[in-house]
């Protein structure tokens, strides 16, 4: 039902940056456990991982990298926060933008905050807002996360924020869990029983079916067209 939503009211959403994502200014980059390139080193090594990202966004003439929605990611053998007991969460839920630390986040469309978290350590969000929304008489919520620390005082839950209205900021490592700057972007139809201020980013194959109702396309939002 919410992707049928999003789509029926895609030419309102507003661009996340402060630009357009369009073919032109984005490079699709491959974290997958098929890529070679990633190395130990790229996936442990947060300086060495920036130096990747920001080559292949340089490489491609481009203003950021984008994808990974449903990626298999080799990304996520950094450590046993991706680790179960029966299987390791590789599987990737949200769509990640590559781009310097400290670019504006801007709100797709009207939106409440739900909640405002550090979810703090390697590997994990760092700071972190989930806003909600309604669509007709659908609520669902969108996640970001990687942000700058000022947004745990800038921004506020209940706070409104209005279509293209500046949200947070991109953060840097290791404040942003340790990772190159980029900004995930995740939608949430169902936040399940999982604790406040935090959902998982990545799962298991075993629960893909699951997770991946839950966790529609963020591109039916993001509309980037190397990603359709």
């Amino acid at each position: 039902m919410i992707s049928s939503l999003l789509k029926k009211y895609q030419d309102q959403f507003g661009d996340i940056f402060d630009f357009k994502i369009d073919a032109e200014n984005s490079v699709s980059l491959d974290f997958s456990k098929e890529n070679s390139l990633i190395t130990i080193d790229i996936i442990e090594n947060s300086v060495a991982q920036e130096q990747f990202v920001f080559g292949q966004i340089k490489n491609a003439s481009a203003r950021v990298g984008v994808g990974g929605y449903l990626e298999n990611r080799k990304l996520y053998q950094r450590g046993n926060i991706f680790d179960t007991e029966a299987d390791s969460r590789s599987l990737h839920l949200g769509i990640d933008l590559w781009i310097e630390a400290g670019t504006t986040v801007n709100t797709p469309f009207d939106g409440v905050v739900f909640s405002v978290k550090d979810n703090s350590g390697t590997g994990d969000y760092g700071p972190t807002v989930i806003l909600e929304h309604q669509l007709e008489h659908h609520i669902f919520y969108t996640l970001y996360g990687h942000l700058s620390l000022d947004t745990l005082t800038n921004v506020k839950v209940g706070d409104r924020f209005m279509t293209g209205h500046k949200l947070c900021k991109i953060g840097n490592y290791p404040d942003n869990g340790d990772w190159a700057p980029h900004v995930h972007f995740q939608i949430l139809t169902n936040l399940d029983d999982f604790k406040y201020g935090d959902y998982p980013a990545v799962c298991t194959q075993a629960n893909l079916a699951k997770f991946s109702g839950y966790c529609p396309n963020p591109n039916l939002v993001l509309q980037i067209p190397i990603l359709d």
